[in-house]
This record gives structure tokens, C-alpha cells and sequence, in this order.
């Protein structure tokens, strides 16, 4: 079953709802669980749009404070349309390297759209399939979570923290 709604963080999460409820009528998010991955999903031109605006270093920091274990970062498309800047392909290769392999992000690239949604389903499926009625966070800690780190990143911004162009200084911008 899938459904709407506006997230605080990501274009994709996963949710438990309680047994026998109806996902458009649900609204007790205190009761919804969330499976513990969220995917953000970019096409190439947004993704160098959102590095050049600023929006790429917001939603990274909020996923990464929003408590899920598995941060996917899901990369549609192969080309930018027009011509990228001289130095534009290697900062979004750069960018994609340092959250793959510094801040733990899991990074896929799909030549489309009809690939991004097999992935997605595919990951929906494992995600069920690994969760052990362990712990789950509800989807109003979440929100909790995305608008704690949100402050964070108001004070980070009030301090005139300016964006990383090296690992290190990724690994400290996110933090």
C-alpha cells in the first residue's frame, strides 16, 4: 500500500501502520512505525541545483540527525541537461564520494524513472523483510527528530558556517 503525504525529511520512508488501520484515515502517527531507512531522490539537474542553492547540505544534515539507520541518497538520470560548469561534475562526483563512503550514505545511481521505482519497491520489500519486531520509531519522533536537527542547522547557519569542499570538512559540516 502506498500513499501521499508531506515529509519532513527525504521523498521516501517507510511505514508500519497499526494493524487493521486504513493509511488515508490513520492520522495517529504516534502509532505509525517507521522502518529505519529514508531516500532522498534527485535527477542529476536537481542535484546540481541543490548543491548551488545550499538545499543539498540542509537535507543532508536533517537526514542525518533524523535517527534512521540506512540514508539512501538515490541518483536519477545519468546526464545534466545544458553544459555543467567547468568544475560541476567533479563537485557533484566529490559531494557523492563523501557521502557514500564519509558520512555512511548509501548511494544509487538509476538511468530512469521506471528503475528508481524497482529500487524503491525492491528496498521496501528488504526493509520489511530485516525488521525483527525490535524497535521502531514512531513517525511523530521522527518529525521530532527532522525539526531538533532543523534547529541545529539554523544555529550552524546564524553562525555563518560556510559549505565544505574537502572530506574532513564534510564530515565536520554535517555533523
Amino acid at each position: 500500500l502506498t500513499t501521499v503525504r508531506s515529509l519532513p525529511v527525504g521523498d521516501y520512508l517507510f511505514i508500519l501502520l497499526p494493524e487493521g488501520s486504513d493509511a488515508v484515515q490513520t492520522g495517529e502517527e504516534a502509532l505509525e512505525h517507521v522502518l529505519p531507512c529514508v531516500v532522498e531522490r534527485k535527477t542529476m539537474d536537481d542535484l546540481r541545483s541543490s548543491m548551488t542553492d545550499r538545499r543539498f547540505h540542509t537535507q543532508v544534515h536533517r537526514m542525518r540527525h533524523c535517527k534512521l539507520t540506512n540514508l539512501f541518497y538515490l541518483v536519477e538520470g545519468g546526464k545534466m541537461s545544458g553544459k555543467p560548469g567547468v568544475h560541476e561534475e567533479e563537485n557533484i562526483e566529490h559531494n557523492l564520494l563523501a557521502l557514500q563512503f564519509g558520512l555512511g550514505f548509501l548511494v544509487n545511481h538509476t538511468p530512469c524513472w521506471r528503475k528508481s521505482a524497482q529500487f524503491l519497491c525492491q528496498l521496501g520489500h528488504l526493509a520489511a523483510d530485516q525488521w525483527s519486531s525490535g524497535e521502531l520509531m514512531s513517525f511523530s519522533e521522527f518529525r521530532r527528530n527532522v525539526r531538533a536537527a532543523s534547529r541545529l542547522e539554523f544555529l550552524g547557519d546564524a553562525l555563518d558556517i560556510a559549505p565544505a569542499t574537502d572530506l574532513d570538512s564534510l564530515r565536520q559540516f554535517f555533523v
